[in-house]
C-alpha cells in the first residue's frame, strides 16, 4: 500500500536540480563561457547531460557522459589526475541513472552495486571506465568521495527499484543497504530507512524493520519522514486520531532539526507538504490550504513542478501552468550546445 504522499515521492534529503530545460540551457551556456579548469569542464558537461535527460534525449546524454569519461582517461599521468579521478565518478553515476530510469534498469542496479563496493572497500572499478583501486588510492579527499558514492548508491537504488520493480524487491534492496550502512539515517542518505514506510508504513512501524539508528537532529528528521508516511496512510484508512498524532510528532521532529544543514532547502518544504496532505485528509482543509499556499510562496519559483502539483492538489485546474516560462527549447539550440560541449571534451585544450 502506498501512502497519499506518493505524489511527492521520496521525502529524504537529497540534492535537487529543479530548473526547467530552458534554464538549464542558459546555465550550460554560461558555464561553457567561463571554463578555465578541468573541474569546470565536468561541471558544464554534467549539467548538459542532465538537461538532455530532462528533454528526453537519452542517447545524446549517454554520448556526453561517455565523452566525459574518455576526457578523464586522457588526463591519466597529468598533475591533476587525482582530482580528475573524483570528477569522473559523476558521469559514471549519470550513465547508471540513465539506465535506471530510462533504460535497462537491471544494468543500472548492477552498476550501483559496483559503486557500493568502491565506497565500502576502496576497491573495484567503474563499470564504464578503466578507473580502479590504484586510482582511488590517490584521490585527495577519499572520505568525501566515499560518502558521496554511498549516498548515491542508497538513494538511487531505492528510487530506481521503487519506480521500476516490485515492492518486495524494494524492501529487499533497502534491507541490504541498511545492513551495509546502518547509520545512514544519522549521517547519509535516508532513503533505505524511508523505503519500507513508502511501501507499507503500518507494517514497517509494527515490525520495526527500519528502526532509526544514531541520535541527533538528522536522525530525528529521518524519523519525521517515516511518520509522515505513517500519518498519511492512517489518514487514508480513516484513522483520523492516530494520523493527526503522528503528523504532529513529525512536525516536532522537523522543528527540532532547526538549523540542520541539508543538501536542499526543498527537503523541509516537501516534508511540510506531506504533513499538510495529512491535515487535508483528516478534515483540516483550511489549515492544509494555508500551509500549502505558504509553501508555494517560500518556493519562490525554485521548483515550478512542485508548485503546480500543489495547485492541483488543492483542486486547481491543470491549466495552472499557463503563462509560466516555457519548459522546452528548440532542437537547433540543443544541437549547437551539444557541438560546443563535445568540442570542449575532445579538443585537448583543457
Amino acid at each position: 500500500m502506498m501512502t497519499t504522499s506518493r505524489w511527492l515521492g521520496y521525502l529524504s534529503d537529497e540534492s535537487r536540480v529543479t530548473a526547467t530545460v530552458p534554464r538549464l540551457c542558459d546555465k550550460v551556456e554560461r558555464r561553457l563561457s567561463e571554463i578555465t579548469c578541468t573541474a569546470q569542464v565536468f561541471e558544464a558537461a554534467n549539467l548538459f547531460a542532465l538537461m538532455l535527460f530532462r528533454a528526453g534525449m537519452t542517447d545524446d546524454a549517454r554520448t556526453v557522459c561517455h565523452a566525459e569519461l574518455a576526457f578523464a582517461l586522457r588526463r591519466r599521468g597529468r598533475s591533476d589526475w587525482p582530482e580528475t579521478v573524483a570528477f569522473a565518478v559523476q558521469p559514471q553515476i549519470n550513465l547508471l541513472r540513465l539506465d535506471g530510469y530510462a533504460g535497462d534498469h537491471h544494468r543500472g542496479l548492477r552498476g550501483l552495486q559496483e559503486l557500493a563496493e568502491i565506497s565500502r572497500t576502496r576497491g573495484g572499478a567503474l563499470p564504464d571506465a578503466d578507473i580502479s583501486s590504484p586510482d582511488w588510492a590517490v584521490v585527495p579527499d577519499w572520505n568525501l568521495l566515499r560518502n558521496t558514492i554511498r549516498d548515491v548508491v542508497i538513494a538511487d537504488t531505492c528510487k530506481v527499484t521503487h519506480r521500476r520493480s516490485t515492492a518486495a524487491a524494494l524492501l529487499e534492496a533497502a534491507a541490504v543497504l541498511r545492513a551495509h550502512w546502518p547509520l545512514s539515517s544519522h549521517s547519509g542518505a535516508q532513503h533505505a530507512y524511508e523505503a519500507p514506510y513508502l511501501v507499507d508504513a503500518v507494517r514497517a512501524e509494527r515490525d520495526g524493520v527500519a528502526a532509526v539508528g544514531g541520535i541527533g537532529r538528522r536522525s530525528g528528521l529521518t524519523r519525521a519522514i517515516q511518520l509522515c508516511h505513517l500519518a498519511s496512510q492512517l489518514a487514508q484508512a480513516g484513522e483520523r486520531g492516530p494520523a493527526e498524532a503522528h503528523a504532529q510528532t513529525a512536525q516536532r521532529f522537523v522543528a527540532q532539526a532547526g538549523s540542520l544543514t541539508l543538501q536542499s532547502r526543498l527537503t523541509r518544504l516537501r516534508i511540510r507538504c506531506a504533513i499538510a496532505d495529512t491535515l487535508h485528509a483528516t478534515g483540516h482543509v483550511s489549515r492544509a490550504r494555508a500551509e500549502f499556499e505558504q509553501v508555494v510562496l517560500e518556493l519562490d519559483g525554485e521548483d515550478p513542478a512542485l508548485a503546480c502539483d500543489i495547485v492541483r492538489r488543492l483542486g486547481g485546474p491543470d491549466s495552472a501552468t499557463a503563462g509560466q516560462a516555457p519548459t522546452t527549447v528548440g532542437p537547433e539550440r540543443v544541437r549547437i550546445l551539444l557541438d560546443r560541449v563535445m568540442t570542449t571534451l575532445t579538443d585537448g585544450r583543457h
